[in-house]
């Protein structure tokens, strides 16, 4: 199945922040929409998935949202040996800026809208 995916390129004038650029649905072909924001060197990759059924056939009262957010060593300059690539969890930074993420764009989905959503 061939999955076509239109490419958005936008250009957005901030006041303050010259050279910002936003590529949107370049990345990530495999989630239901993604987009790159990226100011000098520094850029996010954001990526959502959503399910198109509900898990129950009676609908939740609550919007079933999961937010993961990591920072990526190697992108700083810290490149982890393989015993901390693999021992290493989420950091106590990382958790509490998922939960502000989370906070901040639950109310911008639309009342009703059930489906499990991973940001």
């Amino acid at each position: 199945m061939i999955l076509l995916r239109r490419i958005i390129k936008p250009s957005i004038h901030i006041r303050y922040a010259s050279g910002i650029s936003f590529r949107i649905n370049e990345l990530a072909r495999f989630s239901d929409g993604s987009a790159i924001a990226q100011l000098n060197n520094t850029s996010v990759l954001v990526t959502s998935v959503s399910k198109s059924k509900t898990l129950s056939s009676s609908q939740p009262s609550f919007l079933p949202l999961t937010v993961d957010y990591r920072e990526k060593a190697a992108a700083a300059g810290r490149i982890p040996t393989n015993y901390l690539r693999r021992e290493i969890g989420l950091t106590d930074h990382e958790i509490l800026t998922g939960r502000m993420i989370d906070r901040s764009i639950r109310p911008l989905f639309l009342n009703g809208y059930v489906y499990d959503t991973q940001v």
